[in-house]
């Protein structure tokens, strides 16, 4: 039986994975209505941080299940698979959560004189720049990587996993900085925004050349969006002004 559960040991994992992104969506479906009316100030960090989290794990999770997999293969049978796996997701959202309080902290110490449409617009923009960037491109390689083959330090299953979740988390970030970013800028409040940006972020880890040229046409249409949106708000400012 235990030969049996090592052997599938990797199904399962990814099977966790994903009903973790579920219960994820569910709770970012139940958060989305209020996420929108939290302030930036430093007392609501905490609320924040819960509905970053919540949206890191059901955007980042179903792309991330390949790695999980990877890693569980990575152990070689080893019975200690459960705990590995446990702290490859925490570790792994712990590196978003980082990233999601650096965004908290910029913008309480940053004040950009720009209304919010024309943040929004060129916000959308940079996602479609940063997209043709090389370190995109490095992290998404990176990524692509560590999801078809990974091979793990020694030390045990819980150090192999802070270590190979870092590199990953990392690497994921260095892949989809961009579309974050436009995510943060625009607003947490909007379900079809989350919901293009997972599907963005999806794209990014799918490893097809189909894919990648999908990817192109993408980008360059993000930066075309974000443009013309940039314009349309500047023309409207200027026109209610003159």
């Amino acid at each position: 039986m235990t030969s049996t559960l090592t052997e599938r040991a990797p199904a399962v994992a990814a099977i966790a994975t994903v009903a973790i992104a579920a219960i994820a969506w569910v709770a970012v479906v139940w958060q989305t209505p209020t996420a929108g009316e939290m302030s930036m100030r430093p007392a609501w960090l905490g609320s924040f941080t819960a509905t970053w989290v919540a949206m890191m794990a059901a955007m980042m999770l179903p792309s991330a299940t390949p790695f999980v997999m990877a890693f569980v293969r990575g152990l070689e049978g080893s019975r200690s698979w459960p705990a590995g796996v446990g702290v490859v997701l925490a570790v792994y959202m712990f590196v978003w959560a980082s990233i999601g309080v650096g965004f908290f902290a910029i913008a309480n110490a940053v004040v950009v004189p720009l209304p919010r449409d024309l943040a929004a617009g060129l916000a959308i923009a940079f996602a479609g720049l940063y997209a043709l960037t090389p370190l995109k491109r490095a992290g998404q390689a990176r990524c692509l990587e560590m999801c078809r083959q990974l091979t793990l330090p020694a030390g045990g299953a819980v150090r192999a996993a802070v270590v190979a979740a870092s590199a990953y988390g990392l690497s994921c970030v260095a892949c989809s900085a961009g579309v974050m970013v436009a995510l943060f800028a625009i607003g947490m409040s909007d379900m079809r925004v989350m919901v293009v940006a997972a599907a963005l972020v999806f794209l990014f880890k799918l490893a097809t050349p189909w894919a990648r040229r999908v990817e192109l046409v993408v980008a360059v249409m993000l930066v075309l969006a974000g443009g013309w949106y940039v314009l349309g708000q500047a023309s409207a400012q200027l026109a209610r002004t003159a």
